[in-house]
């Protein structure tokens, strides 16, 4: 942005009042990126995918979503399983040739087992007659209470928008 030159770094001049927009864009993401993830942090990711999929996001997306949440856990779980096995041997970790082996091997049986795991679940999806599409079996409904929610949340987004205009 034009103005009295703040710093140089080479043959770029930083303006001051071009920080100041900087600042105030990196504000406002960060203040929209906070709400967003405040809005929708009560969810339980299998909600959250069941609402996404009800606001139209492509099904491919939503299935990701679930298929990652579910696979996050197990993953987490296997691992937890391994590493207790390796402290019941009392392995440290360390920079050592074996202890590198070690967890090479580690992180080698986690994907083993995860590949396997991901197997028997394709397996018993398919036994299910999966089709490619989830049924969505949680109807929910709108209520008074999420429509006074609704009103006061656009109420507030209203006002800090009137707000941020003002100053």
């Amino acid at each position: 942005m034009p103005g009295p030159t703040w710093a140089t770094i080479g043959p770029i001049e930083l303006s001051r009042p071009g920080l100041d927009r900087a600042i105030l864009i990196l504000l406002r993401v960060n203040l929209a990126a906070t709400a967003i993830l405040i809005l929708v942090a009560g969810l339980e990711p299998v909600r959250l995918g069941h609402a996404l999929a009800r606001m139209g996001v492509p099904e491919k997306l939503v299935h990701v979503l679930l298929f990652t949440a579910r696979w996050v856990a197990l993953v987490r779980e296997e691992a937890r399983r391994l590493h207790d096995a390796l402290r019941a041997r009392a392995f440290r970790a360390t920079t050592s040739r074996h202890g590198l082996s070690t967890l090479g091997h580690f992180v080698g049986q986690l994907l083993v087992r995860a590949f396997e795991r991901a197997e028997r679940v394709d397996e018993a999806m398919r036994c299910r007659a999966f089709a490619g599409r989830f049924a969505l079996v949680a109807e929910e409904r709108v209520s008074a209470y999420d429509a006074i929610f609704a009103a006061g949340l656009a109420f507030g987004l209203a006002l800090a928008i009137l707000v941020d205009r003002l100053i």
